[in-house]
């Protein structure tokens, strides 16, 4: 094997990360299916994630099968118009696999938030919807960054290219992608530490949350390398490019379900179970002077059990698990407005 031959370590990472991305999703759907018993927006848009992975897998495979990641000298000229074009059509793929990953996470911390936190899920709104009209406008330009498109790939065609605004947009768009990563890694810290519970179970919860962080260094480094494609031995740093481009989506999507598959660590206990809701700090006073109108739009929210193995009696409400939790008699279990 060449051992100047990046195309293996291409394979490897798009095939054993979407690997662990399938087992990582069906036991996101198990929990929710079989113990949430609710499937929300984000679980939908997890599965186009995923989707859209495996076939930014399947170019990048079919561009390696061409000669992605090997000298451009070994090359003729035709496997290296075939590797372009297989980049080119990944990339695309890449790009609205992640972005639709970090949506799929804010939707999640969406439904965390009580509906009277208005700034902070408007915030998250924000996020969703400048996110997806900034990955729309990258995809969009880069259809039309040439015309013809297989311009792009093909130097015998006489094609008219945009190529320093594409590079802009790129480069605006890697930068958007990581910030919106550190906003999305950072969102989860300020809720918990408001939490009543334990320190131990705050920051566990905080590093479980937060695992976005590894999807924004990988937006940076891939960002970085940016700069590198149009170098002389294109195909290698395309190769380069790509492995990090790979890296970026399946650790946004991995980020984005890794949080809901937190109901498997713990046993429930209805009878000893305590209910913690992200509510604003004034929401005592205003459930008082809101009167039953406050409880009733309460009652009936967005619940998960985030438990600690070693903390029965802790537990975290999220739109992670809605389940309900029924105790001996009948009645559902709420918090503690509920019960007054």
């Amino acid at each position: 094997m060449d051992s100047s031959n990046l195309g293996p370590g291409v394979l490897a990472v798009s095939w054993v990360f979407g690997a662990l991305a399938i087992i990582i999703v069906g036991t996101r759907y198990y929990v929710r299916l079989r113990i949430v018993e609710r499937f929300t927006i984000d679980d939908w848009l997890i599965a186009l994630v995923l989707i859209l992975a495996l076939f930014n897998g399947i170019f990048y495979t079919l561009s390696v099968h061409h000669g992605l990641g090997r000298s451009l000298q070994t090359l003729t000229e035709n496997q290296i118009s075939n590797t372009k074009k297989w980049v080119y059509f990944g990339n695309i793929f890449s790009t609205l696999s992640a972005g639709f990953g970090r949506i799929a996470f804010a939707f999640l911390l969406l439904a965390l938030l009580h509906p009277m936190w208005s700034k902070r899920r408007g915030l998250l709104w924000t996020i969703i919807t400048l996110k997806f009209i900034v990955d729309i406008l990258a995809v969009v330009v880069s259809f039309l960054q040439c015309r013809p498109m297989s311009g792009y790939w093909d130097k015998d065609v006489n094609a008219t290219c945009i190529t320093v605004a594409v590079a802009r947009i790129t480069y605006f768009q890697g930068a958007f992608c990581a910030s919106v990563d550190f906003i999305l890694a950072v969102f989860p810290i300020s809720l918990l530490w408001n939490l009543q519970m334990k320190l131990k179970m705050k920051v566990s919860l905080s590093i479980v949350m937060g695992l976005g962080i590894f999807a924004m260094i990988a937006s940076i480094i891939k960002t970085v390398e940016l700069r590198n494609s149009s170098k002389p031995n294109t195909t290698r740093q395309l190769a380069v490019l790509a492995i990090w481009r790979i890296l970026e989506v399946y650790l946004v999507l991995i980020a984005a379900s890794i949080p809901t598959l937190r109901p498997l660590m713990g046993t429930r206990r209805p009878e000893t179970t305590t209910y913690y809701n992200f509510k604003p700090k004034n929401w005592t006073s205003m459930e008082q002077s809101g009167g039953s109108d406050m409880r009733s739009s309460n009652r009936g929210g967005r619940f998960v059990s985030l438990m600690s193995p070693s903390t029965d009696d802790v537990v975290m409400s999220s739109a992670m698990d809605t389940h309900s939790i029924k105790e001996k008699d009948g009645c559902e279990v709420g918090g503690a407005e509920d019960r007054a």
